[in-house]
This record gives C-alpha cells, sequence and structure tokens, in this order.
C-alpha cells in the first residue's frame, strides 16, 4: 500500500525548480505512513490528486503550469501530461481539482481561473 502527497512548496527546496509528488509506504496492519520511498517530478505547485479506479494511474494538477501529471502507480514515475490551457488566453487556467469516473473512463478537471471544467476522455494506459 502507498501513499501520495502532492508537495506544494517543494519547488523551492529538494524539487529544484519543481513541483514534487511523494510516495511513502504504509503500515500494512494500521495503515499509517512509515517512510518516504520516492519523490517524483511533477510540474509547478502540484495541488490535487486523484487516483484511477484500477489504481494504476495517480493524476496531479500543476496549478501553476496549467497541465496535470499522469504517474504510473506501479513504478511511481510520471508517464504524460495533458495540457489543460487555453491558448492565446491572458489568465491561465489554474487546475486546483480533478476526480475520475467511477467506470475510469473521463478525467474532470476544474479549472479555477475560467471557472470552468474540462473533461478527457481515458483509455487502459492512462490518457
Amino acid at each position: 500500500m502507498k501513499l501520495f502527497v502532492a508537495n506544494w512548496g517543494d519547488q523551492a527546496s529538494r524539487g529544484n525548480g519543481q513541483g514534487t509528488v511523494s510516495v511513502l509506504s504504509l503500515d500494512p496492519s494500521t495503515g499509517v505512513p512509515d517512510h518516504e520511498t520516492a519523490v517524483i517530478p511533477v510540474g509547478h505547485h502540484p495541488e490535487a490528486v486523484a487516483l484511477s479506479p484500477n489504481s494504476a494511474y495517480l493524476y496531479v494538477t500543476d496549478t501553476n503550469d496549467d497541465t496535470v501529471t499522469i504517474i504510473d502507480t506501479e513504478h511511481d514515475q510520471a508517464v504524460g501530461v495533458l495540457d489543460v490551457g487555453v491558448p492565446g488566453h491572458a489568465v491561465g487556467t489554474l487546475p486546483d481539482a480533478l476526480t475520475i469516473a467511477p467506470d475510469g473512463s473521463t478525467l474532470y478537471v476544474a479549472l479555477a481561473g475560467l471557472n470552468a471544467v474540462q473533461t478527457f476522455r481515458l483509455n487502459d494506459h492512462g490518457l
């Protein structure tokens, strides 16, 4: 079992200018976080996370980059980035929340900068 934590302010320290997601192991008998097993680089100011129904992928909003990073949870590494920006739009879309349909078919991303929701069709590869 694993716990994934978006590290909003990590880019100023160990993130070397990038946001990060920490992976912590969980004690199987208590569910209490044990120790950090990996640090995954993502975009600037990671805020919200959502786990796919099959637990294969974690989606992370990169609020200041107008992107969503896709993480392979088996290998604890980023495998893709979704652009939620609007070309030519003066204000950032600021993705700050997300969820996945229970059947895993659709990712919904709340865009605070536009007061809107963007949708993405998902497949077995998380994209």
